[in-house]
């Protein structure tokens, strides 16, 4: 994909999603799956992205006592 087609094809992705009327969780996982393959140029997507790892968290100043599983949204590895 040259330089201009991968232009064009950030301001078609953007011009798309500025108008979708869907909500983050339902949409999450097509908008990355988009965006990896219509943008980026990576022909399968779903090879270098998971979704909602968990992870764990804690506030510092509690150590353990508020330790809890929390998610992130998308992971490219």
């Amino acid at each position: 994909m040259t330089e201009l087609e991968q232009r064009k094809a950030a301001q078609a992705f953007a011009d798309k999603w500025l108008q979708q009327k869907g909500y983050e969780k339902g949409e999450t996982h097509v908008f990355w799956m988009e965006l990896l393959q219509n943008v980026l140029g990576v022909s399968q997507p779903s090879t270098i992205i998971k979704f909602e790892v968990p992870i764990q968290l804690a506030d510092p100043d509690q150590g353990d006592a508020d330790k809890h599983t929390s998610f992130i949204d998308a992971v490219i590895c």
